[in-house]
């Protein structure tokens, strides 16, 4: 059966060619845009939108940079004040610490609730009860409208409060049929609380470990689906169907283009780059071609439920989430934890690194953690010793925190 995805997808566009149908839609953007933008309106400037027929013309259009939405978030707004519905505040990683801040219309949060309504339809299916262990409950946060979307096919959800331990969370949403949250707190959760018996496990807001994905699998048995989003794609972006490991995007709202990280070329389907997105149908703070700094690829082809329209593979951890290696180099934090959460007696684990400083690994783990194959298996992938070696600490007793919101991160420290 096709992803509701999809058909949704299949319904705005109708006959039209899907890439022709939204080349339409981002000439439409750009004329908007150098209107209505201030950012936009110079940036624009000297771009002649009639050019931009085909998807490879994506191209003669600039980049927008997360520092450009630090930089200037008044400017990226194109209605009026008192249109805005809701302001969202996004911490940053970067070396000023200032936060982006995003605009919304009401319209703009009703489009993520009809894509969370279609792409819950594959996970949560129709009836039965929820737990949404993501963000605040305020109103129009990502939880809220989760719940609503959740409501809209008949699904009873519950966002779970904040202040909760792992052990009290599991009390929570024992009994629960789809639970849904960050990968780095369910995958403690389900080692703390292998009795949960879920049918269905959605895991969003970060990048997902395949290791994380198998050990859910293995200790709960159910389904576990995974989810790309962030604020600057309106929450929402692309999800698995019940039947393929790839994401169907929500191609009638955004234009999704995998880039060169280096050369911001597009790349060929099935090479990886980072992920780039033109919200052409966001009223308050439409942004074109937005490098969001994530990895992934396309994938072309028929999806096995019969979904015809590209998707994006396997989202892998952000570009700047490096841990410095020595002669070998560097390696990403997500290669790490694929090693690190293979291993049924890690519950988390925090890790600090920096150039001339040995990489840090604070562990929370269980007693029956084999801490020698561990590091092992940790130092495999980070040579010590030797010319640029880099070495490995390991510290254990931490206790990885319940949280709906913290992505994975290393942790930067200078050698002092």
């Amino acid at each position: 059966m096709t992803s509701a995805v999809d058909a949704a997808v299949g319904e705005a566009v109708g006959s039209a060619e899907l890439r022709g149908w939204q080349m339409g839609m981002v000439r439409r953007l750009v004329r908007r845009l150098a209107r209505t933008g201030r950012f936009y309106s110079r940036a624009l400037s000297e771009i002649d939108e009639t050019r931009l027929l085909s998807f490879l013309d994506m191209e003669l259009l600039p980049f927008t940079y997360p520092g450009d939405l630090v930089s200037n978030p008044g400017d990226f707004l194109c209605v009026p004040s008192r249109d805005v519905s809701r302001v969202t505040t996004v911490r940053t990683s970067g070396t000023t610490g200032k936060p982006k801040r995003m605009f919304f219309t009401s319209s703009d949060l009703e489009r993520t609730v009809d894509f969370f309504s279609a792409g819950m339809k594959d996970i949560a299916g129709s009836g039965g009860t929820a737990a949404i262990m993501l963000s605040s409950g305020a109103p129009d946060s990502v939880a809220h409208l989760l719940k609503r979307a959740l409501a809209k096919n008949g699904v009873d959800a519950e966002i779970i409060g904040e202040g909760l331990n792992f052990r009290e969370a599991a009390e929570a949403v024992n009994g629960v049929d789809c639970l849904i949250g960050i990968p780095a707190s369910l995958i403690k959760l389900c080692r703390v609380g292998p009795h949960l018996r879920p049918s269905s496990v959605l895991l969003t807001a970060d990048y997902v470990p395949e290791s994380v994905v198998g050990g859910i699998k293995k200790l709960w048995g159910c389904r576990v689906f995974t989810h790309y989003g962030m604020t600057e794609t309106g929450f929402g972006c692309a999800v698995q169907c019940e039947e393929g490991d790839s994401h169907h995007i929500r191609h009638s709202d955004m234009l999704v283009e995998i880039v060169d990280p280096v050369t911001g070329r597009q790349m060929q389907p099935g090479s990886e780059g980072e992920i780039t997105v033109t919200t052409f149908a966001h009223e308050a703070m439409p942004l074109l071609r937005y490098r969001t700094g994530d990895i992934s690829t396309e994938v072309c082809g028929m999806c096995r439920c019969k979904g015809p329209y590209p998707k994006l593979g396997r989202v892998r951890g952000r570009s700047v989430n490096i841990i410095c290696t020595g002669e070998r180099g560097a390696i990403r934090l997500d290669e790490l934890d694929e090693i690190i959460y293979s291993f049924d007696g890690v519950l988390g684990c925090k890790v600090k690194s920096g150039e001339d400083v040995p990489v840090h690994l604070f562990v929370d783990a269980v007693g029956s953690l084999d801490r020698a194959a561990f590091e092992r298996a940790v130092k495999s992938m980070i040579p010590a010793g030797g010319k640029g070696g880099r070495r490995v600490v390991f510290t254990y007793g931490y206790d990885a925190p319940f949280s709906k919101s913290e992505k994975r991160a290393v942790e930067r420290v200078y050698a002092s």
